[in-house]
């Protein structure tokens, strides 16, 4: 297993050797999934980098090529050293995708008829983030365009309501 920390665009940190135990949470619903990371013995330089506001925790796991089964933010207070025994143990709270999901805003607008997958391509075009899995009624269609706007967890709600469908974080 190795867990890496770090900050986007910096290099960060990765553990492969240390002790770590982690429970992973994850729904289908537009909520972030939640992560419980401890990891073992950790130098104070880690755990100040886990506290940095725009910190990002990874969890791999595998033998020859390690899959991504987390990547998140550490929750407002949800970074802690504390002694175990011998130990200091580093515990991370952290949510898929969480600083997106709380602050990211939209604004999208569509003047002529437009598909739910063209919505969804631009939603994620203006977020800056791959389109991921898109499974949609390819015959749905906003016939006098629209106009979304707003947190992108509200639009991608009233988008989903409409529809019949659903969105979910994954992996940031």
């Amino acid at each position: 297993m190795t867990i890496q920390i770090g900050t986007a665009g910096s290099e960060g940190k990765s553990f492969t050797g240390l002790k770590s135990v982690f429970k992973i949470k994850m729904t289908r619903k537009g909520t972030p999934n939640d992560a419980v990371i401890q990891v073992y013995n950790v130098n104070a330089d880690t755990v100040a980098l886990a506290q940095d506001p725009d910190a990002v925790i990874r969890v791999l796991a595998g033998y020859d090529v390690p899959q991504l089964l987390f990547a998140g933010n550490p929750t407002k207070g949800g970074v802690k050293l504390e002694r175990k025994g011998p130990d200091r143990v580093l515990t991370i709270e952290a949510q898929d995708g969480l600083r997106a999901y709380q602050d990211a805003r939209i604004s999208i607008s569509f003047s002529t008829e437009t598909t739910l997958a063209q919505v969804y391509a631009a939603v994620a075009e203006q977020l800056g983030l791959p389109e991921g899995t898109i499974r949609v009624d390819s015959t749905f269609r906003f016939t006098q365009g629209g106009v979304f706007s707003g947190y992108a967890r509200d639009v991608l709600d009233r988008i989903a309501a409409s529809t019949s469908s659903g969105w979910f974080i994954r992996d940031g």
